[in-house]
This record gives structure tokens, sequence and C-alpha cells, in this order.
């Protein structure tokens, strides 16, 4: 009998505190912190045109560099699993792409001639995210401490600057200047992506963040191989074409950017 009721007493003490359990670290719930992430330059070119694979320069040789990104983020824990965050990030990277423009001088009577041009794009991107992490509280961890998967949905807007221009006249040694190929070179980019990370803990207050990031373009439609043949003739509507390959190679140029991502952050526990 006496060891039934010490039993009993030891439960209900045991599940009496497991309910008083507030989520948070030490009842802190909102964390915010400033992070900067890096991944190879690989595919596609940097600001600089350097990269391994494709650059404007084509007589320059390949050679490694990084793409790095900079910003902060806030997170909120719900529940001793849960933490929902924003996140914001910006960064500057490079495309190609070959665009058309009415040549200035056209012959009388017959279809329209265009000039070619070549260019080198920078891209300045201005990256908002809403994350869901889930920590798993049976391998240590509570949120927002510790080992932690993140689902990731993700906006990039795009603002594209063009660095250079090479033009190929329709008219071999024609010096009469060029005409515009109308891109509006704005681009909105969406991913989903899963990360996984850990947040240490310091003194009770300070954060130190490391994490890897994998992220898939939700533009699936636009990267299949036979996309591209849908695209206006450049002899019948040339602005259109432009726009149509300028928003084309900016998602494909953006997928290789963003397909992973390693980054560290620091920050602090408020409240």
């Amino acid at each position: 009998m006496w060891n039934k009721t010490l039993l009993t007493c030891l439960s209900c003490l045991f599940f009496s505190s497991l309910s008083s359990q507030n989520p948070g670290y030490l009842g802190k719930h909102f964390i915010l912190q400033v992070q900067g992430g890096t991944a190879p330059a690989i595919f596609g070119p940097t600001p600089n045109d350097r990269g391994l694979i494709k650059r404007y320069d084509s007589s320059q040789t390949g050679a490694l560099s990084l793409n790095t990104r900079i910003g902060a983020r806030a997170g909120y824990a719900f529940s001793r699993r849960n933490m929902a965050s924003i996140g914001f990030e910006t960064f500057k990277t490079a495309m190609i792409m070959t665009a058309y423009s009415p040549a200035r001088l056209q012959i009388i009577g017959q279809p329209t001639v265009l000039d070619q041009h070549y260019l080198f794009y920078h891209l300045i991107g201005k990256s908002f995210q809403f994350h869901w992490g889930m920590f798993n509280p049976i391998k240590g961890s509570l949120a927002p401490y510790g080992a932690y998967t993140n689902l990731v949905l993700e906006a990039i807007v795009i603002d594209g600057k063009v660095a250079e221009d090479q033009v190929s006249y329709y008219f071999t040694g024609y010096e009469g200047g060029y005409t515009s190929t109308r891109i509006e070179p704005d681009f909105t980019y969406w991913s989903a992506g899963l990360e996984v990370g850990v947040n240490d803990i310091f003194f009770d207050r300070l954060t130190l963040n490391l994490a890897c990031r994998f992220n898939a373009p939700l533009h699936l439609n636009r990267l299949q191989k036979a996309y591209q043949y849908t695209a206006p003739s450049p002899n019948q509507n040339s602005i259109a074409h432009n726009q149509f390959f300028f928003e084309l190679e900016t998602i494909k140029r953006m997928a290789n950017y963003n397909l992973i991502q390693f980054s560290a952050g620091i920050g602090v526990l408020l409240f």
C-alpha cells in the first residue's frame, strides 16, 4: 500500500513538472540573429565574372570563387518543439544572356533587322523567408535551443543592372548606335527549402547558429527543356522575346546560386 502511494505521488510530481515547463530557453521565446551565408560559385559568374563554369569573358581561366549573402532572422518559439521565423537577406550575383533590338538602320520595304546584344547582368537580390522549425526534445533540443530542421519558403526580389553589353550589329561596320532591348529587369523568384542546423546558447543570452540549407525552385514548368521553344520570335516581337529570356535565365541562374547555402549567425535571446 505504501509503495503504491509513493509511486502515485512520484508520478503526479513528474507529470506536474512536465506540464509546468514552459516552451523556450529559461522562459525566453524570442530570438534575434544577424547572419551571413556562402556557397561555392561553380555554375554561373559572380559580379566580378569569376567561377568555374560559364563566364562572360570566356577567355578567362576558371577559378573557384564564393557567393555571399548577409541578413537577419527573428524567431519565436511557440512550443517545446516548434519555432516560426522570418528572415531577410541581401546579395549580389551575375547572369549572362543574349537579347535583340531593332537596328537603327533598316531597309525600306524589308522585314525588320535586328542587332544582337551579349549582356552581362548584375543581379541584386532581396530574399524574404518564412521558416517553420522543428526541434526534438528527446534528442536534447528545446526550441529555440539545439539541433533543428526548418521548412523554408522563400521569395527573392531580383533587380537587374546591365554591367556590360557587347553589340553585334546586323550591318557590319555600322557605327550609328543601337536601340534599347526594352527589358524590364525585375523578377520575383520563389523557392522551397530544407534547412538543418543548430542553435547554441552562451551565458543564457547569446546565440550561435550554424546551418546548411538546400533550396529547390518553384518555377518547375519554366525549367522544362521544351519551355524555351515557346518563346516569341525575336523577329516578330523582340521585346516579348527579350523579357521571356531575361526571366528564364534569371530562374536558371538563381536555381544554381540558391541550390545550397551554408550560413552562420550570432544573436541574442530577448524575452
